[in-house]
């Protein structure tokens, strides 16, 4: 096994590679030198860290206060980092070898490998959200104190915040409806939602919902899961393409809804991408349905730097004022509100038709 300077000697060299071969200029070369040496004193942290945790050297209150300092740190660094250097191919390429001097400490985190390697073939499938649900994280080691820092960052915190409002959504429309009701969730994922709205023994004897997913491994988890609890006649599992729906309204016939929502599926849209799936799902509309939609907050853009620097997950974070401006001006629909407690990185957009 190389020695810790052997392994920074390895990086040192890569990122020469990688700043010959952009062909940067002097000054972003400058820039990101002078970054390396920063990293190099994260990497040089975790190695340390990895020897304490192994030799059990401090309690795990001291060893988490630690880690979380030089996750902060880092983050700093890489956000000045980021607003210096304009090519998006240097970031790219410097992300890379950051993983590749830190992966074996970072992937020791169950969430970080399987948010990385992406095994369903896309970001953020339905068991990463599960881990966040249920707070699961590795038994021991760093991948322990990385899986913990995770858990308490904001971003899988407003994922279960997001759940929960949407669920609260749910029942409030559940108990003041006494006619047939149709729900309709796009990118169900685990369907957990829906899932604990059932556990509640929520009377929903005339609510009809349908989850669609592109995932057939997602669809079959939630059916399965779902039936566990109590098996529903009138809950649907249906595999498709959901960005073959915003490109192409007419390829997936479905029945007029009173609901329609989808849970972090937006978040990976452009704005033409985004217009098409609102214009899809307010078609599919009955009057006076409603169409909701969360949202990645930019306000604070530094909260989306581990997705990048971690895992390569990106997406794209709205600014809540100009969605209801885009929503109202530039697609024409007028009865559009946006719900945002501000301690939380996501807000609610409602549609009404």
């Amino acid at each position: 096994m190389k020695s810790f300077e052997e392994k920074v000697i390895d990086v040192s060299e890569k990122l020469n590679n990688i700043l010959d071969d952009c062909e940067c200029s002097p000054k972003e070369k400058d820039i990101t030198l002078a970054f390396f040496e920063k990293l190099k004193h994260y990497f040089q942290s975790l190695y340390d860290f990895e020897g304490r945790v192994r030799d059990m050297e401090n309690n795990e209150k001291i060893l988490r206060s630690n880690f979380e300092k030089y996750q902060s740190t880092i983050i700093s660094e890489i956000y000045s980092f980021e607003k210096k250097i304009r090519s998006n191919i240097i970031k790219k390429r410097v992300r890379e070898l950051f993983r590749s001097a830190v992966g074996e400490y970072i992937f020791e985190s169950p969430i970080t490998k399987r948010a990385f390697e992406k095994p369903r073939g896309y970001p953020g499938d339905y068991l990463i959200f599960e881990m966040f649900y249920n707070d699961s994280y590795a038994p021991e080691g760093t991948g322990y104190f990385l899986d913990k820092w995770i858990l308490d960052h904001p971003l899988p915190k407003g994922a279960i915040y997001r759940k929960n409002k949407l669920k609260e959504m749910l029942s409030q429309i559940i108990e003041g409806n006494k006619n047939k009701l149709k729900i309709l969730n796009i990118g169900c994922g685990p369907s957990r939602d829906l899932r604990e709205l059932i556990s509640e023994n929520m009377d929903m004897g005339n609510v009809y919902i349908t989850c669609l997913d592109q995932d057939d491994e997602a669809l079959k988890f939630s059916e399965d899961e779902v039936n566990k609890i109590q098996r529903h006649n009138n809950i649907s599992f249906i595999k498709h393409d959901i960005i073959s729906i915003c490109l192409n309204r007419k390829t997936k016939q479905l029945d007029k809804q009173n609901v329609i929502y989808s849970l972090g599926v937006a978040d990976y849209f452009m704005k033409t991408t985004l217009e098409n799936f609102i214009r899809y799902c307010f078609d599919l509309l009955e009057p006076k349905g409603k169409l909701i939609i969360p949202l990645c907050s930019s306000h604070e853009p530094e909260l989306y730097i581990p997705l990048r620097w971690f895992c390569e997950w990106d997406f794209y974070s709205h600014d809540a004022n100009e969605i209801r401006d885009f929503v109202e001006k530039e697609i024409g629909i007028e009865k559009v509100k946006v719900i945002w407690e501000k301690s939380q990185p996501i807000f609610f957009v409602i549609i009404e038709k």
